[in-house]
């Protein structure tokens, strides 16, 4: 008997396991890195997703960061929670309104251009102008997001190094909001955003820039 309803028990798992994968829960990311592996598919809105065809979309972005209508400098250094209350609430509403794509795509593109910005010259330069002279990782990440929050011209003039990045204005919320997004979506935790970009935003992530830096 007991070996009867081990049977029956480890049936229903299969079958409830089973249930969950072709459900739409497909896990789309690579285990061993990380990072979503190329070609994998997973199911998204109920439909097939290939993570290759996320590509970044600067023109989707900045057209959703400028109908925020910011009018002031959003960051920690002036502002702080009522910038989260007047900017981020208002951008996860507007993306968990988006197609699951369309939320990837602009959470693929946030992560290229915090990466491309992501150098050592405009980092060394910033800690030196918040009066230090080491470069903190966690300070130049969500600095970094301050230059995007605060809009296209603004992230082209740093990106263009016309104006540096100031360390003391931080805006980390941006970091989260197509995940927040994604859950609000959902109704799922948004630690279970199933998508990771292209490339890290995280500091020094940039390779190519950061292996030349004397």
């Amino acid at each position: 008997m007991k070996k009867q309803l081990l049977s029956i028990c480890l049936i229903i798992l299969a079958g409830l396991l089973l249930g969950y994968i072709s459900g739409g829960h497909a896990d789309i990311t690579d285990d061993s890195t990380g990072i979503a592996a190329e070609n994998k598919v997973g199911i998204i809105d109920d439909e097939p997703f290939d993570v290759g065809e996320i590509v970044a979309d600067e023109r989707f972005f900045w057209d959703i960061i400028s109908s925020l209508n910011i009018t002031h400098t959003v960051g920690y250094e002036g502002f702080g929670q009522r910038d989260y209350n007047s900017v981020i609430l208002p951008l996860v509403a507007i993306l968990s309104n988006l197609s699951d794509r369309e939320i990837f795509t602009f959470y693929e593109t946030l992560s290229t251009l915090l990466f491309n910005i992501d150098c050592p010259e405009l980092a060394y330069e910033s800690a030196e102008l918040a009066g230090r002279d080491w470069v903190s990782d966690s300070s130049f990440l969500f600095a970094r997001a301050a230059v995007v929050i605060n809009g296209e011209e603004h992230y082209n003039q740093v990106l263009r190094r016309e104006v540096p990045i100031n360390d003391a204005l931080w805006f980390e919320a941006i970091l989260y909001a197509a995940k927040e997004a994604w859950g609000l979506k959902h109704g799922r935790y948004w630690l279970e955003f199933p998508f990771f970009a292209s490339v890290s935003f995280e500091t020094g992530s940039n390779a190519d820039l950061w292996e030349d830096w004397q």
